[in-house]
């Protein structure tokens, strides 16, 4: 197994990285403005300019710029905004609102897909089956986005429920945090919860015509042990793929929903970032996003040969 993972790491994580690292860089690079003049301000004279060009560093070759900011973030270094903040503090303070939502909303967001799915395979063709498919189609057309909006106008101005914008803590007012965590939770997870039904339905469709299924049922097994001794697991399979690009889907996702319901997080910096052409920043964001959305893979991979043994082998693991 640890052979296997470092095998990945080395065959897919780094070069994976190096190419993003690029294109991350070099996009970053393309934004119209000069960070420099607006860090100062518009009231600063062409010397200042050039003397705070300097001290980022914007004056060296380009290739230069990318090779030394890519050696300081593989130490750790991230750099510094150009509101003079370190780049890690700014991602220290704003990610755990961003990771909060992302992981409650994919917690609940699998839960709520894989019931539907197993209802709707259970009940293939029936008015359940139906009802569920209505339900993920019209969730999977509309952009997460303009769902947030409909969320928004129907609990927060028609009824006034819950609150529209801002962030509480959970460990300090649960009950508070939870007020504030509703609206964009249901926002972002529904999606998941979409998806992941539809891959779990036909999974189970496919596992329940086997002939194992068939033999439990004969041997007097009730419709719930069949399902959850013998149907579950191997329907899981195909799913466990799909769950994985949604966790790492759902970082970039909050981001999103975090600018509907105007949450503090790593949404609201990486918009700032790009506002102000803060290269540290946004280079430091995207490039964690795409470290995030390759060790989910690599995860990913994993749960899949634990749920299915014929994969262990390959992975040095006893078959």
């Amino acid at each position: 197994m640890l052979s296997y993972v470092l095998r990945r790491l080395v065959r897919q994580f780094a070069p994976v990285i190096v190419i993003a690292s690029v294109l991350i860089f070099v996009l970053a690079e393309l934004l119209p403005g000069d960070p420099a003049a607006i860090a100062l301000g518009e009231t600063a004279t062409p010397e200042s300019v050039a003397a705070m060009r300097h001290e980022m560093g914007l004056d060296r070759p380009l290739p230069e710029r990318y090779v030394r900011w890519l050696g300081s973030a593989i130490e750790g270094d991230l750099g510094r905004s150009t509101t003079g903040k370190s780049v890690t503090e700014l991602i220290t303070a704003s990610a755990p609102p961003t990771l909060e939502l992302a992981l409650i909303a994919f917690t609940l967001g699998n839960l709520l897909g894989i019931t539907l799915g197993v209802l709707a395979g259970i009940h293939r063709g029936g008015p359940i089956d139906m009802a569920i498919g209505v339900f993920t189609s019209l969730v999977i057309a509309v952009p997460s986005f303009v769902s947030g909006l409909v969320i928004l106008l129907v609990f927060t101005v028609w009824v006034s429920w819950l609150p529209s914008a801002g962030r509480a803590s959970l460990l300090s007012s649960p009950l508070e945090g939870a007020k504030y965590l509703v609206l964009p939770t249901v926002a972002l997870s529904s999606t998941v919860a979409a998806v992941v039904s539809r891959f779990t339905r036909q999974s189970i469709v496919d596992v329940l015509t086997n002939d194992f299924i068939r033999t439990a049922r004969a041997k007097g097994l009730s419709g719930r042990a069949v399902i959850i001794r013998h149907a579950l697991k191997p329907s899981m399979l195909p799913v466990v793929t799909i769950i994985g690009v949604q966790l790492g889907g759902l970082i970039g996702g909050s981001i999103v929903i975090e600018q509907v319901f105007t949450r503090p997080g790593m949404g609201r910096l990486l918009i700032g970032a790009v506002n102000s052409k803060d290269y540290p920043t946004i280079q430091a964001i995207t490039l964690l996003l795409v470290s995030t959305y390759i060790v989910f893979n690599l995860l990913t991979d994993l749960l899949y040969a634990w749920l299915d043994p014929r994969l262990r082998p390959a992975l040095g693991s006893p078959g």
